[in-house]
């Protein structure tokens, strides 16, 4: 509201005179940022919010102009972003925001037992490492077992393949933030075998035996 102020001076002679201000204040425009998520894990985006009152102009740090915007910070830690309004009386005010940036797992996945490619009903164990030294909560091998981290820097994995297929391997966080990995195991089938019947012969006979189904046939008369 408008304020008036009066002032009245007196002289040692006993002369006085006395004059008023009027002050207005203007109105005082008001930003206020509200996020999508306070805390997110790097890589992810946030939308960033902007409720405007009493502004004739507003511009985030970095002159963009819509009052919704996504961002994706850069880096881990903490980031902060800010919105500026302007009133008609050129009233100034400023908010910002901070939003928490944890870091993901840096996790690489190995074959330790076996091969890329196998026969079919062979198996291989995995070894799955973080690289980044977070504190790890869980791990999800190939979508459907979930097993514990705990303390140790590599955790393994033993899986049966009867085909050609991708193997995954998911790292979580104590945060929440998870990566995957993959490798592409190649199954190769077992071969088809067939041999010739049964044959009841004499004692010196020579017998012609046939096999099909393999690249390589090793015979034994064990």
């Amino acid at each position: 509201d408008t304020v008036e102020i009066w002032l009245r001076m007196n002289t040692i002679n006993g002369c006085d005179a006395g004059d008023t201000l009027i002050i207005t204040p203007l109105t005082t425009p008001k930003v206020t940022i509200s996020a999508s998520q306070s805390a997110i894990c790097l890589g992810e985006t946030v939308t960033l919010t902007a409720n405007i009152v009493d502004a004739v102009a507003f511009a985030w740090w970095d002159g963009f102009i819509n009052p919704t915007r996504i961002v994706t910070p850069e880096a881990e830690g903490t980031t902060y972003y800010w919105a500026e309004v302007i009133s008609a009386a050129n009233c100034v005010y400023r908010d910002s925001i901070a939003i928490t940036v944890h870091p993901v797992p840096d996790i690489q996945l190995t074959i330790d037992q076996g091969a890329s490619t196998i026969c079919a009903g062979e198996s291989v164990t995995f070894a799955l490492t973080d690289n980044a030294g977070l504190e790890i909560d869980y791990v999800v091998w190939n979508n459907s077992v979930t097993v514990p981290m705990g303390n140790e820097p590599v955790v393994y994995f033993e899986q049966n393949f009867t085909e050609s297929t991708w193997f995954y391997a998911e790292m979580v966080s104590m945060n929440g933030c998870s990566v995957t990995d993959s490798l592409f195991i190649e199954v190769e089938q077992l071969p088809e075998i067939t041999i010739s019947n049964d044959t009841t012969v004499c004692s010196g006979s020579i017998v012609m035996l046939e096999s099909t189904g393999g690249e390589l046939c090793i015979w034994s008369d064990e």
